[in-house]
């Protein structure tokens, strides 16, 4: 499948192609570098652009509550910041709870508040 497919997979309800372009749109605006591989194979894409792809797989249908369990793993710091920064421009703007599990979120916090251990 190649990216584009994969984020209309989260669209499949929609029957509107107008608007399932906007979502498309929205999903390149948020992560450009997914637009400029929109024909691309989605198991070929490099670092980072996976976790991009799953991530606007996610946002697409603009859910209010968002779970992501080590989104950092693997991924270089430089590359790990930008998606959490996206992250953090996400939950302020589109107004998306972002519930997150990662080990390294000392280093980049995203979220207003946080707990280092303990349970729920």
């Amino acid at each position: 499948m190649t990216v584009q497919e994969n984020l209309t997979l989260g669209l499949y309800v929609q029957r509107d192609r107008a608007s399932v372009q906007d979502w498309l749109s929205y999903a390149y605006d948020v992560f450009p570098q997914l637009g400029s591989k929109a024909r691309q194979v989605a198991g070929q894409l490099a670092v980072a652009e996976p976790q991009m792809l799953e991530l606007a797989r996610a946002l697409i249908r603009m859910p209010r509550l968002v779970l992501i369990d080590e989104l950092s793993s693997g991924l270089k710091p430089t590359l790990a910041s930008s998606i959490f920064a996206e992250l953090r421009r996400l939950s302020a703007e589109a107004d998306v709870t972002i519930l997150m599990a990662e080990q390294n979120a000392t280093n980049e916090p995203v979220p207003d508040s946080a707990m280092s251990e303990g349970p729920l």
